[in-house]
C-alpha cells in the first residue's frame, strides 16, 4: 500500500497547498491514515478517498452546514467525537480518527441490509452511508458518495497490485 503516492497524486491539482509541497507531511498523513484505518477495520485507500471526497484533504475546510476538518464532522457526530476528546476542527489526526470511528460504529449499528432503493448492501457500505447521511438506509446523495469512493479505492487497489 503506497498511500504517499496516492496522496501526492490527489494533491497534484493544488500544488500550492502545504500537503502538496511537503513530502514529510505526506508521509505523516499516510502513516496516520493507514494506522487509523486498520484500527477501525477499514481499507486505508478507501479512508483516503473518503477524506479527499469530504475535504480535499484540507483540515481547515468548513462546509456550508458547519462541517469541519478533513472528515467534515458536524452536529451529533462532531459532538460524539469531541466527547472522546477529539479536536475534529483543529487536528487532522483527530478528524480522521473521528471519521473512522464513526464509520466503524455505523458498520456495527447498521450491519448488512438494504439501501434506500431496496438493494442489498454490506455492513461497510451501510456504515459509510450512515456516516454520510445519518441513516442506515442512506440517501441517494450518500449512496452516490459511497459508490464513487468504493470504486475509486477498488480501482487504485487493482492497479497497485498490477504495477507494484
Amino acid at each position: 500500500m503506497n498511500l504517499v503516492l496516492l496522496i501526492t497524486l490527489l494533491m497534484a491539482p493544488t500544488p500550492n497547498r502545504d500537503l502538496a509541497k511537503d513530502e514529510d507531511m505526506r508521509d505523516d498523513w499516510s502513516i496516520h491514515i493507514g494506522t487509523t484505518a486498520v484500527l477501525h477495520g477499514l481499507d486505508p485507500v478507501l479512508l483516503t478517498f473518503w477524506a479527499y471526497g469530504e475535504s480535499s484533504l484540507d483540515q481547515s475546510k468548513i462546509g456550508a452546514r458547519g462541517e469541519v476538518g478533513v472528515m467534515q464532522a458536524k452536529g451529533i457526530a462532531r459532538a460524539l467525537c469531541e466527547a472522546r476528546d477529539l479536536d475534529v476542527a483543529g487536528d487532522y489526526r483527530d478528524s480522521l480518527e473521528c471519521g473512522a470511528w464513526l464509520i466503524h460504529a455505523g458498520m456495527l449499528h447498521c450491519g448488512r441490509g438494504r439501501d434506500d432503493e431496496g438493494r442489498p448492501r454490506t455492513a461497510l457500505e451501510r456504515g459509510l452511508a450512515w456516516y454520510a447521511s445519518g441513516k442506515c438506509r442512506g440517501t441517494p446523495m450518500a449512496w452516490r458518495a459511497v459508490d464513487k469512493r468504493r470504486k475509486q479505492a477498488a480501482l487504485w487497489n487493482t492497479r497497485k497490485q498490477l504495477f507494484w
